[in-house]
């Protein structure tokens, strides 16, 4: 039998200034924004805190291998590309200085140690090596590093970092000073009373004058006419023992082979290799996929030898057709706001982003 305490959990009957559906990264983040201008605000999450994407990734706080920067610049041009890094590299920054990063370094498993991408000697990088240029002379922190893994170029981006993406949320959490955080609360649907929103939810009817729709893959149910926009794709990582003691803090990425690890204790976390089975990862079902889950473990082998699996997952994320995140205001209602899109970089960007979408939608409140 449940005492009163575990009992007595009913919903706060206040009016919220914002009412946030999506307990990960970005939700988190809108919170922690709108707090810092004053608004209160309640977070709803079906699960528990970062159980979705944000707690279900390798915990690479990166805006993408330099191969990815090549990918903008062919995709924008020069200048946009510039521009769409820098918004990273910004994003990175401000996390590190919000959250006291380096101070909570040990609580949270964090590194500042960079993403190193290697190529083969018998790869074409002329694309590779302007991207790098155009890098370094526009003040970004890169370097050509030692080979690593018998791979003749290694390229780091120095500003890039890692963490535990839980923890990460957990810290997050715990600077919401004027949020009220309601964990396994389910949004069954909204509407609207005398201009203010009545969410309800398996566990009552939540009231605010915002909604913002923080749940990244999920986002169309939500809001419909993104249904088009954001489409949910599966991604499969694991953790397994292994012997990684020449391989340094940085975070890792193989584009020709389209893999990402990282050191972790006494192993490496790795991902990728979705093309393998692209098909059967367009989907929001968050199951383990066999085939990529064996093909992770036999590139683990090729590398590291000997190896043994502790623990494989998969999650959920975002894509927009250019796998560029977005925001804004939903055609429903103009207090209606979303924010979501976030492809494998989404720790890349949703804090700076959630920043934006307060300072542009939510400050006129006060």
């Amino acid at each position: 039998m449940k005492s009163f305490w575990q009992s007595n959990t009913e919903l706060p009957d206040s009016t919220f200034d914002v009412v946030i559906v999506g307990g990960g990264i970005a939700g988190l983040s809108v919170a922690y924004w709108a707090n810092n201008i004053g608004l209160n605000c309640i977070v709803l999450e079906k699960g528990d805190l970062a159980d979705g994407a944000s707690g279900r990734n390798a915990g690479f706080l990166t805006g993408g291998s330099i191969n990815y920067f090549v990918s903008l610049v062919e995709k924008y041009g020069k200048e946009k590309g510039i521009e769409l890094w820098k918004f990273t590299t910004d994003n990175v920054a401000l996390m590190k200085e919000k959250l006291d990063l380096e101070q909570h370094a040990d609580e949270v498993e964090y590194y500042q140690s960079g993403t190193v991408s290697l190529f083969d000697k018998n790869e074409n990088i002329d694309d590779v090596e302007k991207a790098y240029k155009i890098l370094k002379e526009n003040g970004f922190d890169v370097e050509k590093v030692a080979p690593v893994l018998d791979f003749a170029n290694a390229y780091k981006i120095n500003s890039d970092a890692s963490y535990d993406p839980f923890k990460i949320i957990s810290l997050l959490a715990k600077k919401l000073f004027k949020t009220t955080l309601c964990p396994q609360t389910t949004c069954l649907k909204l509407y609207k009373e005398k201009d203010i929103f009545q969410v309800e939810t398996n566990r009552g009817i939540i009231k605010g004058k915002f909604v913002v729709a923080s749940t990244n893959a999920h986002i169309g149910k939500l809001v419909p006419e993104l249904n088009s926009v954001i489409r949910p794709v599966r991604a499969q990582i694991a953790y397994l023992k292994a012997n990684t003691h020449n391989l340094g803090t940085s975070n890792y990425s193989i584009p020709s082979e389209r893999i990402y690890f990282r050191k972790f204790k006494d192993g490496v976390i790795m991902g990728g290799l979705r093309y393998i089975d692209e098909e059967n990862e367009n989907t929001d079902e968050l199951e383990l996929n066999d085939k990529i889950q064996q093909a992770i473990v036999d590139r683990c082998k090729k590398y590291f030898g000997e190896v043994k699996l502790v623990q494989k997952w998969s999650g959920i994320m975002g894509f927009t057709q250019d796998e560029q995140p977005i925001y804004g205001r939903a055609k429903m209602d103009d207090n209606f706001l979303y924010i979501g899109g976030f492809s494998g970089h989404g720790n890349g960007y949703a804090f700076k982003m959630a920043k934006n979408l307060v300072d542009e939608y939510l400050k006129d409140m006060i």
